[in-house]
Order: structure tokens, then sequence, then C-alpha cells
């Protein structure tokens, strides 16, 4: 199925008009990690990976997605989805502050404003307290999320730069593209049925 669909956007054309026809690709893959890197590497190189002057891969930090990146495309700028990294601020500081919003608003605040301003060093030092907690099920520690992805929360650069810092189109693609779809009626079987087909697909030599 093909279609496109007009997007406002922050650049203008030679007729001054800022809307654009957007046409995107959408790789679905049922299965694990390891089928998935070679399906995405495939898409990334039938829409120019190579030829690009820079490639960045945004996700939420997961560890699957950290190496994955890493393996398949080692000369990337990754970066942290800063809005991942704000909601975790505010979980923790729940998590701390036992509910409190009076106490744990503001302490996240400022964390995610130090973050914003790429001052993740002093973000560090605050939470190194952490370091070698652990805590119930559902609460990120902070040190460990920021320290497993301490090269990737350059935020000011990256605004500086004009990169998105906010995996939200993906997020809501997902919602609305395959959680909307598959999680109807029915869909269970029809998953069932094509599940060995989607994640035993391999890219093209």
């Amino acid at each position: 199925m093909v279609d496109g669909v007009a997007i406002n956007t922050r650049l203008k054309d030679e007729q001054g008009s800022s809307w654009r026809e957007n046409k995107k690709e959408y790789m679905p893959c049922l299965g694990s990690v390891e089928p998935f890197k070679g399906n995405l590497l495939e898409c990334a190189v039938r829409n120019g990976y190579g030829r690009y002057e820079q490639t960045i891969l945004l996700s939420d930090g997961a560890r699957w997605i950290r190496n994955m990146g890493e393996a398949v495309f080692p000369d990337a700028l990754q970066i942290l989805d800063f809005y991942h990294l704000a909601e975790n601020s505010y979980s923790f500081g729940k998590y701390r502050f036992q509910g409190e919003a009076k106490q744990y608003t503001p302490w996240a605040e400022e964390l995610i404003g130090l973050l914003r301003d790429s001052r993740g060093e002093e973000v560090m030092r605050r939470l190194e307290v952490y370091k070698e907690k652990t805590f119930p099920a559902g609460v990120v520690n902070p040190y460990t999320y920021i320290e497993h992805n301490r090269n990737k929360i350059d935020y000011a650069e990256y605004k500086r730069r004009g990169y998105y810092i906010g995996s939200g189109p993906i997020e809501s693609e997902n919602k609305t593209v395959v959680q909307k779809r598959c999680k109807q009626a029915g869909m269970r079987a029809m998953l069932k049925a094509h599940s060995g087909r989607f994640s035993t697909r391999k890219p093209s030599p």
C-alpha cells in the first residue's frame, strides 16, 4: 500500500510554502532482534544509508537498541530520547519522595534542566549516591540509566545543530500503526499465522 501525507514543517520552499508531502517506509519484524537488524540495515541502505552526511539513531535507551546501533550503524550518532529521560527522572523522583509532588517536582525539573543544558557530568555527580543501589521493579536507577547513555545526552549541542531529541513520532506510530491495528479482535490469530514469515525474512543480497 502506498500513500503520502502533507505535513507542515519549519522550512519553506521556493514558493514560500512550509508544507511537504511526506512518504514513509515501515519495516515491521515480529521476532527477535537478530532478524530485525538485517531488515533494518536493508531498509536504511535502500533509503540512502552510506550517502548521508550524518546518520542519527534516536531511541529510548534500551540496551538492545544501543547494542544493535553500535553493531549495525557504527558511524551513527546515537541520541537518548529526552522525553524518556525526563519521564524516568519524574518517576524516580516520585519514588524517592514517596509521591510528594511539592518535593519530587522541583527535584526532577532541576535535573531535567541541567540535562537539557548538557550538564550531564554535574547530574552524574548528584546521582552518584545511587550508583550501587537497587530499586523495586519498575523503578529505573537514574545513575545507571544515564551512565549507560552518557555519550548520547549532549542535548544543547543537538539542538544547536537542529537535531531532534525526542522519539515522539516513532512512539506515536507504534501506537497507531502497530498497536491499534494489531490489538483488535482476531488479530492474534492473524499474527500467529504470519509470525514465521515476519520473523525469518532475510535481507536481499
